[in-house]
């Protein structure tokens, strides 16, 4: 009889094993679930996205890249005139928010859709169907992603995290279609999902609406950046 009893545990020992980690791990889950969902998948997306190179940093370093205005005339790179007569080098579509150190690329959506809106806010900032052009009269509306602080940055989740440091009086630079267009920050505002956005001024013909979710690990407002030029 011992010996069929520890023929028995002998079988059964990992099974034991098993149910005792898993007893233990779940036990403990409060403990351990803000590493595991936190730190080891924002590695691990992180460690993929960098091979394939699909990673993004919206605290990016722009500050180094800025040029002085006699370095932008005595450049060789291709030209173009910006829209206060200036010369600049040639830049693809995209928004530049140099005081947060914040760049992305400016995507048009083909439509107002949920797919092609999260296909298009996967590829960047994204100006809203149906709003101006930044290159016409009319109001501009663009959105970008906010996530989590320990979110893996990819797809450009995150991109607009820090737009609450962005304040009246700062610039925004849109560059499209091959011209510079310069923005002065006229107000920061929070709404609800759905209301209306009002620009405060009457007498700008071009207004621009940055808007994303607020706050970052909640998103239950929307934070807005409204601009002139």
């Amino acid at each position: 009889m011992i010996k069929q009893f520890f023929g028995f545990d002998k079988r059964y020992i990992k099974f034991f094993v098993i149910f005792y980690l898993i007893a233990i791990f779940a036990w403990n889950w409060s403990n351990l679930s803000w590493a595991i969902n936190s730190q080891f998948l924002t590695n691990a997306a992180e460690s993929f996205f960098v091979e394939s190179g699909k990673i993004f940093t919206p605290e990016k370093n722009i500050v180094e890249e800025k040029t002085t205005n006699t370095q932008l005339a005595n450049s060789t790179d291709t030209v173009v005139v910006s829209s206060d007569g200036k010369e600049i080098p040639q830049k693809e579509d995209s928004l530049v928010i140099e005081k947060i150190g914040m760049e992305a690329p400016l995507i048009i959506s083909p439509s107002n859709s949920v797919e092609d809106v999260e296909a298009s806010l996967k590829k960047g900032v994204m100006i809203y169907p149906n709003s101006s052009l930044p290159s016409e009269k009319g109001m501009t509306i663009i959105l970008g992603h906010t996530a989590p602080v320990n979110w893996p940055r990819v797809n450009y989740y995150g991109i607009f995290n820090r737009l609450d440091e962005v304040k009246k009086g700062d610039q925004l630079l849109i560059y499209f279609q091959g011209r510079q267009y310069i923005y002065t920050v006229t107000r920061q505002f929070l709404v609800k999902p759905g209301d209306e956005l009002v620009p405060s001024l009457t007498n700008y013909e071009n207004v621009l609406f940055l808007s994303t979710c607020w706050p970052p690990n909640i998103g239950d407002h929307r934070i807005i950046i409204e601009a002139v030029r």
